[in-house]
């Protein structure tokens, strides 16, 4: 599955990445980063507010729960999406803020990875973007600055009034955000009658300025719905004077094969349609296969060569295992001597039955993990495995399953580009997204890496869960669960306990290599 769903595609993200390293990129972030963050959709967000409307205005009514819902989507069907806010704001009065900061659930929120990657991107001068903007209340992209850019510590800000920028790094609030103590700045701008009231205000201003100064904008995260962004690029549009180069990523998902073929027919055709529609407006649509990809379509602007990421990927890895001797592991001798492989053995041994016992596996599904490091040459090498009622018998220490060095040999990928990268694992690692296997565990293989994987393989199903870290936020590994059974525990598990899952393979990656705790390990799906 490759990132994009039009080889044309890859033109547009190079022009990105020309506007990058100049530090001519703008980057303008919608709701999506911050649905991603557990923030709620806006259907979701009229529905809180619903419910304290309702509760307020008809306190007397006895209503089941099932009534207050169906109340909530006929008042929104009856005024508008951004109408019906307007009645919200005018009931609640001086205590509407607070009742927004609590359905909105900021404090709530964990970062994501696409604001990892937003981070990554921030630069004081080229290469790199010193502009945001974003139409989110929260704080996130400059929470992730603080989690990862220790260069950055003291010279990022956000803004949201007119004030004079004093840092090298600006987010500018469209919308107005909430601070911690839930206390709004700015103008926070929601209803209908907000975007009127704030037509020629800063906020409009501000983005009538990025569309005219002759930069490269990239829109992430936005539905292209917002009612005052789209007026100004039309107005924008129809001005004679040179404006800015627009570009958005939008997902465009191909469709199930369990759809009928007149359906997915339909549905790619509204794709196209989608690029010419948004073509007529000056914007070039961007497509990704799946939201997941939209953070790998990003770091392909900063990483037009793989063999750049996968060689900054490896000298990460390097500067933080070496800072702790026991962690070592670029030498064949420090990676494959039988007490490290015995102990970390033991280390996955106690994972599988942690697995097991968290998520009510099966007795009879036999499970295995394991890990894929990059080492040189573009190239990814199986570090540790264990898997469940297997003995290898070449350890001198015999009854072990460690990884012997002749055996890792065998078991490298080539991870030096999308479309020829080796394996599920490999496209994990170059994408940095959760991959299944799906028909992918002998993707791009050799007759004879295909034969050599494939023998004594008890694995028919196979997860791989990326490792991403450092400034760059970059994959640095590839944990991996495998299963004996066709439809594994884990395509049965809630979303909830997908992402617990993927959390733990993370940390067991984590504490194999020796790699300093991170928080955001623990946010990213």
């Amino acid at each position: 599955m490759l990132t994009f769903t039009d080889e044309g595609h890859q033109g547009q993200v190079n022009l990105l990445s020309e506007a990058w390293a100049k530090g001519d990129l703008r980057i303008v972030v919608g709701a999506g980063a911050s649905i991603q963050a557990g923030g709620p959709s806006w259907e979701t967000l009229v529905a809180r507010l619903g419910r304290e409307y309702f509760s307020s205005a008809h306190s007397g009514l006895r209503a089941e729960p099932e009534e207050v819902e169906e109340f909530c989507r006929a008042f929104s069907s009856k005024f508008g999406r951004d109408a019906v806010v307007d009645i919200f704001r005018a009931h609640f009065q001086g205590r509407f803020h607070q009742i927004l900061d609590t359905a909105l659930q900021l404090k709530n929120q964990e970062l994501a990875s696409i604001h990892f990657e937003l981070a990554a991107h921030a630069s004081r001068a080229s290469p790199g973007v010193s502009t945001f903007v974003t139409f989110n209340y929260d704080d996130l992209i400059e929470r992730a600055i603080s989690a990862i850019r220790d260069d950055l510590a003291d010279d990022f800000e956000s803004i949201c009034d007119v004030s004079e920028p004093k840092k090298g790094v600006r987010i500018y609030h469209l919308h107005g955000m909430f601070g911690n103590e839930g206390t709004p700045k700015g103008t926070i701008v929601l209803s209908e009658k907000d975007y009127l009231n704030d037509a020629d205000g800063w906020a409009s201003r501000k983005l009538t300025d990025l569309l005219q100064e002759k930069k490269v904008l990239l829109l992430v995260g936005l539905s292209m719905s917002d009612p005052r962004l789209r007026r100004l690029i039309y107005e924008t549009k129809r001005s004679t004077a040179p404006t800015s180069q627009i570009h958005v990523i939008f997902a465009q998902p191909e469709p199930a094969p369990s759809i009928p073929p007149n359906q997915r027919r339909s549905i790619r055709l509204s794709y196209q349609h989608e690029r010419e529609y948004w073509k007529s407006w000056g914007v070039d649509v961007i497509g990704v296969r799946n939201h997941g990809l939209i953070e790998a379509a990003l770091r392909r602007i900063r990483y037009p060569n793989q063999s750049n990421a996968h060689g900054d990927a490896l000298a990460f890895l390097r500067a933080e295992t070496n800072r702790d001797p026991r962690a070592r592991f670029w030498g064949v001798g420090d990676l494959y001597n039988t007490d490290r492989q015995t102990e970390a053995n033991q280390f996955l041994a106690r994972t599988i039955e942690q697995v097991r016992t968290l998520f009510a596996v099966r007795t009879d599904e036999q499970l295995q993990l394991g890990l894929f490091v990059p080492i040189e040459d573009s190239r990814l090498r199986l570090a540790f495995h264990r898997k469940e009622g297997f003995v290898r018998l070449e350890l001198s220490n015999q009854g072990s399953q460690a990884v012997t060095a002749r055996w890792a040999d065998q078991r490298t990928l080539a991870v030096a580009d999308e479309s020829s990268c080796q394996g599920v694992a490999g496209l994990s690692f170059v994408q940095g997204v959760v991959l299944d296997a799906s028909g992918m565990l002998d993707r791009n293989f050799s007759a004879e890496m295909s034969n050599a994987w494939r023998s004594g393989r008890t694995v028919r199903s196979l997860t791989c869960v990326p490792v991403l870290d450092g400034t760059r936020w970059l994959p640095i590994a590839v944990a991996f669960i495998g299963s004996n059974f066709q439809e594994p525990f884990w395509t049965k598990l809630s979303q909830g306990d997908r992402l617990d899952l993927n959390r733990a393979l993370r940390s067991m990656a984590r504490n194999l290599l020796g790699l300093r705790s991170r928080s955001q390990e623990a946010h990213h799906g």
